[in-house]
């Protein structure tokens, strides 16, 4: 059950990455 936990939180943190760095990108694009 931990391990569960501690997956999904991991890929919750890794897809809020992959969006600030896509927002990161656009804005630096767009800049």
């Amino acid at each position: 059950m931990k391990v569960l936990v501690s997956v999904s939180s991991m890929v919750r943190i890794a897809l809020w990455l992959m969006l600030i760095a896509v927002v990161f990108g656009a804005v630096l694009a767009g800049g």
